[in-house]
Formats: structure tokens, sequence, C-alpha cells
């Protein structure tokens, strides 16, 4: 089984859902469903604090969000 990162970030997709890495051009649209430790976003600061962490989470190859 290979683990994150991946050299092509996974795109999964179905009839009702994509599933894709999350871009900076939609964290405005991430802040009311963005949680990170059980805390949720209320800012777009918040929201792109937590991206980073996630990103972080995937390069070091700990998740795939």
């Amino acid at each position: 089984m290979r683990f994150p990162p991946y050299d092509i970030f996974p795109i999964i997709t179905g009839d009702k859902i994509s599933l894709r890495q999350i871009l900076t051009t939609d964290i405005e649209d991430l802040i009311e469903i963005s949680f990170y430790d059980s805390i949720q976003a209320t800012t777009f600061q918040q929201v792109t604090e937590m991206q980073v962490k996630i990103d972080k989470n995937y390069i070091d190859g700990n998740s795939v969000h």
C-alpha cells in the first residue's frame, strides 16, 4: 500500500461527490465546515491556519483530509 504524500494528489469522484485537494481559492467556501482538533473555524484566517496544518500533515505522510 502506498501512503501519502502521493506524486499526484488523489481525486475521487462519484455520481454526487468529488473529493480533491483543497486550494487557496476554496478557503472562503469552507469557513462553516472547517474543523481541526475538534475546533471549528469561524474566520477566513482560522481556516487558512487550519489548512496549513492539514497540508503539513499530508506532506509529512500522516493523513489525507
